[in-house]
């Protein structure tokens, strides 16, 4: 069973290794209960605006995971769509996270937004949180900053084999100038399902934060009863 975040002090550790080459590098870790492990470093792509792309893709024997981020390291956002199928015949628990160092910020409090879908696929398929640990988070730094899907929580696809569900938040943090920004992820999906996230994190002044949480939201319908 899973039942510790991924480990901080190791994401840190591998982006200050690779900050040096030059490129805005991430780090995306992958642990499942069948005992599978890995951590790799993306080369971010610049997209001309501040912001960074980076993509990532894992087929195992028991399941694939496909994940894209964009950040903006100066800014202390990110948007990430992350699908995780599991492709064996036993539920399995996910902890997957991705981090990304951030520029020289602002030192001071500023407001954040947080907005997340989950779309959940298979007959009957259940997607549940793990025991003590929220589906979604945000730290910053070594600081858990924005929390969304909190345990215990539990979704279920029925007969109609889709549901999906959207939350957001907001809040404020005390930016220290520079450290990194991390998104993790804490699930356990059951055999032959497919789930899927979208969304994203920013701090942003007050007046802005309004409009990016409504362009991140998506609009999901309710199942059919």
């Amino acid at each position: 069973m899973l039942t510790s975040r991924t480990t901080l002090p190791m994401l840190i550790g591998a982006i200050c290794t690779n900050a040096a080459l030059g490129d805005m590098v991430g780090i995306v870790s992958i642990t499942s209960s069948n005992g599978f492990n890995q951590t790799a470093s993306l080369d971010g792509i610049p997209l001309g605006d501040g912001s960074m792309y980076w993509t990532h893709q894992l087929n195992s024997d028991d399941f694939t995971v496909s994940t894209t981020m964009v950040g903006n390291p100066e800014a202390a956002s990110i948007g990430t769509v992350l699908q995780v199928v599991n492709g064996s015949t036993a539920m399995l628990q996910f902890n997957i996270a991705f981090s990304m160092t951030l520029e020289a910020l602002p030192v001071g409090i500023s407001e954040w937004v947080a907005s997340q879908s989950v779309t959940l696929g298979g007959i009957d398929s259940t997607l549940s949180s793990i025991i003590d640990l929220p589906l979604w988070s945000v730290t910053l730094g070594d600081v858990e900053t924005a929390v969304l899907f909190e345990t215990p929580f539990s979704l279920n696809a029925g007969s109609e084999g889709s549901i999906a569900v959207a939350q957001n938040g907001s809040g404020s943090v005390f930016l220290t100038g520079g450290d990194s920004l991390g998104v993790h992820y804490h699930f356990e999906l059951d055999a032959g399902a497919t789930v899927a996230f979208s969304g994203g994190f920013a701090t942003i002044p007050v007046p802005a934060s309004i409009a990016l949480l409504g362009c991140w939201f998506i609009p999901v319908g309710r199942r059919r009863r």
